[in-house]
């Protein structure tokens, strides 16, 4: 099985890659786990400070933590609202080719990427993991390094066969 295929990532195809990334870091499960954790380190600095003498005392000053906890979540997501779309936009610029028009090679054993300034070919042992939602797929190359592929430009037939091939690689969907 193969495919190929040539995209083009507009700033709007790059953004919409990155917001797929962080909902997948984000995820509720890892937000409630921090949102534990936070609470417990604020609850625990509480209870060293004040000393509670009673047991009614120690559970105020949890439940003050955990509302400590809650407002750093609060102002963490209220702030990458608005922090991740101009680093987003600010990479972007910087790359020099991510707006380049990119050719897109895969077979069972290898995915190569061509643009005018770059190339490279990597078995599928090199891809970390992959996801998708309904406008974009995306491949991780490490963690911090990603492949956005807007669905719109590729053909459900490629697209079906890159899955296939993703999946008989072992490369993890999350």
């Amino acid at each position: 099985m193969s495919g190929e295929f040539t995209v083009t990532l507009s700033y709007e195809d790059y953004k919409a890659a990155n917001w797929l990334l962080v909902r997948r870091k984000w995820l509720w499960r890892r937000l409630i786990i921090r949102f534990f954790i936070i609470g417990l380190f604020y609850s625990l600095i509480g209870i060293f400070l004040n000393h509670p003498s009673s047991y009614q005392n120690a559970a105020h000053t949890i439940i003050v933590g955990y509302v400590f906890a809650l407002a750093v979540l609060c102002i963490g997501i209220v702030s990458n609202l608005f922090y991740i779309p101009l680093r987003t936009r600010l990479l972007f610029e910087e790359s020099g080719t991510l707006h380049l028009a990119r050719h897109i090679q895969f077979s069972d054993e290898t995915i190569s990427f061509k643009n005018e300034r770059e190339q490279s070919e990597l078995t599928w042992r090199f891809i970390l993991k992959w996801t998708e939602d309904e406008k974009t797929l995306v491949l991780w190359r490490t963690s911090q390094s990603f492949l956005g592929i807007p669905k719109s430009q590729v053909s459900i037939e490629t697209l079906n066969s890159l899955r296939q091939i993703l999946i008989n690689a072992g490369v993890k969907k999350i």
